[in-house]
């Protein structure tokens, strides 16, 4: 509804800047500022809920907090993240998680002052909305694909295949839940890797080319690659295929 509101306002400013209308463009621009402020509410509300479903899924698989009330608030959140990205309520699977492929290391944590044991810094609150990548970050993103892949492909069709890559790492709570609360270092050790190489796995059958060719090079191919998927889950991204042809 918001969106249909955005560009009903649009058009109201096309058709005003036509007509040399500028308390009607100043009006219509008003008002569509105003239904796009709303959605990057709704979208920061998104996003902020997703960041506690997977945290939370990541957390309760080591902890047992032994809190029914937060479990269920925990099983409502993520039905209605499902809900928000549209899926009907028969789809939604609220099965639990499985922790898989993890170890448990000693930490060479350095203790406080006075010998106080370090204290473990809570989560951020999260829930930013990035509102559109700049030339910069564009222009980056073209150099690293033409690094990886050469002129293999077109450039949208490259694009569409490291979003895929993404799509498919994002199925995976542990995976975000580790990019999200650990440095690259930490998170690039865990079940990042795995996951990016299962993705490239079962893009064969959508983006054969690509995928062949990422998986016939060295392993620094499927390193750059998982570089670039890192650094995409970590900000939230994908990226614009439009914004390619700049």
């Amino acid at each position: 509804m918001l969106r249909e509101g955005v560009e009903t306002w649009e058009a109201a400013f096309e058709k005003a800047r036509k007509q040399g209308n500028k308390v009607g463009m100043q009006s219509a621009d008003h008002h569509r500022h105003e239904y796009g402020d709303q959605i990057k509410t709704l979208m920061a509300f998104k996003a902020g809920l997703g960041r506690f479903c997977r945290t939370y899924a990541y957390v309760a698989q080591l902890i047992d907090f032994g809190d029914p009330e937060l479990e269920n608030f925990a099983a409502f959140a993520k039905l209605l993240q499902k809900r928000l990205n549209g899926e009907p309520p028969e789809t939604v699977d609220l099965k639990g998680l499985v922790l898989t492929g993890f170890d448990i290391k000693q930490r060479d944590d350095t203790p406080g002052e006075a010998g106080e044991a370090p204290v473990l810094k809570p989560i951020g609150p999260g829930g930013q909305v990035r509102t559109g990548d700049d030339p910069h970050y564009v222009r980056e993103i073209i150099d690293r694909l033409n690094r990886l892949f050469g002129n293999a492909t077109p450039l949208r069709d490259q694009a569409t295949f490291v979003n895929h890559i993404v799509a498919i790492a994002k199925e995976n709570d542990v995976v975000v839940a580790q990019v999200e609360n650990n440095t690259r270092e930490q998170a690039l050790k865990g079940n990042l890797p795995g996951a990016v190489q299962q993705g490239v796995v079962r893009a064969l059958s959508s983006h054969q080319k690509l995928a062949t060719l990422v998986l016939k090079s060295d392993r620094q191919a499927m390193s750059a690659l998982t570089d670039v998927i890192y650094e995409l889950l970590r900000d939230h991204r994908t990226i614009d295929v439009d914004d390619l042809d700049v």
